[in-house]
Order: C-alpha cells, then sequence, then structure tokens
C-alpha cells in the first residue's frame, strides 16, 4: 500500500496527535480545519498529522495485523453497524484483529465472527419489534436493550453455538469496566456462547439505561460501561479514558485559543494575520497525548524523532467512532428504537464509510472482484 496522505474530517481526538510533522507522513490529517487555522499554508510549522509509517521490511508478507477498533458510542451503535458491513462488503479482514467497547463491541464482535451485519441488522429489527411496544415513545428503548441484546444474539447464533471459539481464534477484545473499583478489564476468551453474550451486555452497560440497573453481574463480578475506562475501544494496557479526556480538553482550549485570535486577527488586522498567527503559535504550549500506544505505527518502523515517539512499538489501528466522519448530534447517541431512526443510522453509517472508502483502503486490501 502507498504512503499517501489521506483527508480526514474527524476532530484532534483521532488516535494520536504530534506537532511538526511533514505533510507526508499525514495519514488523517485535517488539512481544511488546519488552512482555517492558519497552521498549514501561513505557520512555518504544521500543526496537526498523524503519522502512519509503513513497516520497512524484506519480507514483504511479515506485516503485523491490523486492529480495527470500535469506541464507545451508545445509541449511535447501528451507525458503527452501517460501517462495519461496508467494510465487510468491500474489504478483506479475515487477518485483522479485532477490539470495541460499549455499544462498539457488537460491530467488533459481529466482523471477528465473520456474521453478516446485514443480517444482524435484520435479527435486531425482527427482535426489537417483539420487545418494544407497537405505541414507541422516546424512552421506550430504557431498561429494554439488555433484552433485545440477549434476544439478538441467542437468536443470530443460535445455529451457530460455536461463534465463541472463532471469534476467540480473531483476537477479539471487549473493553469492560469492574464495579465498583472501576479498573479496566479486557476480556479476549469466552466459554460459551453465552458468556459472549454477557460479555457484550457487561462492556454496554450504561447504568440503569440498559437494564434499569446499575450494573449486570457477569464471572462473579459487576460490570459497568467499558466506556468508563476505555473509551475508544482499544486492546490495549496503557490506555485511559481519564487521561486521554484531560489530554483532549487542553488540545481543545489552545485550540479555541488559536482559531478565536485567528479570526479576530483576519477581521481588524488582515495584513498582520501571517505574523501574528505565527506568534501566537510560538507561545501557545504543546502537548502530547498520554497514549503513544494507540498511535497508527507499525513495531518494526524506525523513530521519527519530529513525531510518535518510536521506542514504544504499538500496532497499527483503524478506530471508527461515530464522530470518525462527520459530527453527530446529541440525540444520536441516544438509546432510540424505532426503527425508521435506527435504519437511517445504519445506512449513514454505510455511506459515509463508502464516502471514505479510499482511507480504508489505505489499511485494508480490497476485495476482489
Amino acid at each position: 500500500m502507498s504512503s499517501s496522505v489521506l483527508q480526514h474530517s474527524t476532530s484532534a481526538d483521532d488516535l494520536l496527535l504530534r506537532p511538526h510533522e511533514s505533510a507526508q507522513d499525514a495519514a488523517f490529517g485535517d488539512v481544511d480545519a488546519a488552512k482555517h487555522a492558519h497552521s498549514d499554508d501561513e505557520l512555518d510549522a504544521e500543526e496537526y498529522s498523524i503519522s502512519v509509517q509503513r513497516p520497512l521490511s524484506d519480507d514483504k508478507d511479515e506485516t503485523l495485523p491490523l486492529e480495527i477498533a470500535f469506541s464507545a458510542s451508545a445509541g449511535a451503535f447501528v451507525y458503527q453497524m452501517g460501517v462495519a458491513a461496508y467494510i465487510q462488503d468491500h474489504f478483506d479482514v479475515s487477518n485483522c484483529h479485532f477490539s470495541g467497547c460499549s455499544g462498539g463491541a457488537w460491530a467488533a464482535t459481529l466482523l471477528a465472527a465473520g456474521t453478516s451485519v446485514h443480517e444482524a441488522w435484520e435479527v435486531i429489527q425482527k427482535i426489537q419489534k417483539k420487545v418494544v411496544p407497537a405505541n414507541v415513545s422516546w424512552y421506550s428503548g430504557y431498561g429494554r436493550y439488555a433484552t433485545i441484546i440477549a434476544e439478538t444474539i441467542m437468536n443470530l447464533w443460535k445455529d451457530d453455538p460455536d461463534v465463541y471459539k472463532r471469534v476467540t481464534e480473531r483476537n477479539l477484545s471487549i473493553a469492560v469496566t469492574r464495579f465498583p473499583s472501576m479498573t479496566s478489564e479486557k476480556h479476549t476468551t469466552w466459554d460459551d456462547l453465552e458468556d459472549l453474550m454477557r460479555s457484550i451486555m457487561a462492556s454496554a452497560m450504561i447504568p440503569f439505561a440498559l437494564s434499569g440497573k446499575p450494573c449486570v453481574a457477569h464471572r462473579g463480578n459487576w460490570y459497568v460501561d467499558g466506556g468508563f475506562t476505555n473509551f475508544k475501544g482499544v486492546n490495549c494496557d496503557q490506555y485511559s479514558t481519564w487521561s486521554d479526556l484531560f489530554y483532549h480538553t487542553k488540545q481543545l482550549a489552545v485550540d479555541s485559543v488559536r482559531s478565536t485570535t485567528n479570526a479576530v486577527t483576519d477581521y481588524f488586522f488582515p495584513s498582520l494575520s501571517k505574523p501574528i498567527a505565527n506568534l501566537i503559535h510560538h507561545y501557545l504550549p504543546s502537548f502530547e497525548s498520554p497514549h503513544d500506544a494507540i498511535a497508527p505505527r507499525l513495531a518494526n518502523a524506525p523513530a521519527n524523532p519530529q513525531g510518535v515517539n518510536g521506542s514504544t512499538p504499538s500496532r497499527p489501528r483503524l478506530i471508527i467512532k461515530p464522530w470518525t466522519w462527520r459530527s453527530q448530534s446529541v440525540l444520536t447517541y441516544h438509546l432510540a428504537v424505532d426503527i425508521p431512526t435506527h435504519q437511517k443510522r445504519f445506512d449513514m453509517g454505510y455511506d459515509d464509510a463508502r464516502a471514505h472508502h479510499y482511507e480504508l483502503a489505505e489499511l485494508l486490501t480490497p476485495l476482489s472482484g
């Protein structure tokens, strides 16, 4: 695959950000936003880019597996299903690893199982019509989603009871949070289908919303939503939701100051835009992500002194979040159960993935034919 630059419309939340990287190393740089902030064409240093380096190996067959991770998503899990369906329809994921958290654990499990995402979507609709009353209200899904999850899984794989073995072999990792200690755990092996089902449910256990209870009992422990400790759903011991949120909060504050100051300068002192923008860039602090391990770098890639510290090797990852390619409204994360809303979200995820096929093709092998 080439190391061409991918245009990406997501925010600074994507994977790992570093200052001063060249455009040739950028895999998901938001060029339009950078131009608006005077960081690409007017500043001396490029402000935001993400480095994806290909392996330098004489053996072309020796490559590290790509991890496809699905973040926490609440009611937007159907959007992620749409993305997963497109990936399944158009790319070979046989050599990939899979991980997920909360609503994202469902899409990750489907890909790891090799089960048709379209078929799973049909089963969900069937179960929802059975569990949810005909006169659907905005709150009808709350307290019922646990039943929907359980019945969907048991119906979908009733003739495939060994699916739990298959997802283990395909390196599925489901992020959960142990309660009340609020420590992160990963479930990577299962004893049977019900064990797998309860791991998926534990990962998505938003207190009181999923089943009306604050937590779920599983494997002799209590669990709540995996997003509390591993929001991005990555199979990574070093990842912490809270330190990641703190990093992005600081980065957002700096970005807001920079963009606001640039806008004011453009309006009142247009002739001084470039020198003032450079001055702001020089004096505002730069932050480094606390999570080198979630950067999409390969273990045998050389260290880049201006980019990610290569001394902490990690694997390539494709993280699918509901806001990867678009800004989602707050209502998107509401646990809706009306079929038209779900269908719209599923189609939106599929269409967004199709529109960004070229990004996916940089990391995944397209299916022949």
